[in-house]
């Protein structure tokens, strides 16, 4: 027989991967600049960093697009294979051209994620 608590982590997790992957964007900024997210939702790493890139995510959502796929995802390969993917979790700040300014990988402190995205919005808008 099957516990409530293990009803509820499995309804939770299917939650979290409903939001996870339905690609959560925020509002697309006059400035264009976009960060892409890659991730597995069975990775720890991605896992941990989760609420914390939800908070940044909403503290720069009027900067910049954050976008996020799941590499797991079929219909995301090809991008993943595009931006050469090897480890997850990725970010990839692109600029209003398109053109890729900057990558981090790996799990990381929110701190550093923060640090890397303020840094390439500068570089961004100066255009260096």
């Amino acid at each position: 027989m099957i516990g409530t608590r293990s009803i509820l982590k499995t309804l939770i997790f299917v939650c979290f991967l409903a939001l996870v992957t339905s690609g959560c964007t925020t509002t697309v900024t006059p400035s264009g600049i976009k960060v892409y997210g890659f991730y597995d939702p069975t990775c720890p790493r991605c896992l941990k960093m989760k609420p914390g890139l939800d908070r940044v995510g909403h503290r720069y959502e009027t900067r910049l697009q954050f976008v996020t796929y799941d590499i797991t995802e079929p219909a995301n390969a090809k991008l993943a294979d595009r931006y050469k993917i090897t480890t997850i979790p990725t970010f990839i700040i692109v600029d209003q051209k398109g053109k890729i300014v900057d990558r981090l990988s790996g799990g990381v402190p929110l701190k550093s994620l923060e640090h890397f995205i303020s840094k390439n919005i500068a570089k961004c808008r100066t255009g260096s």
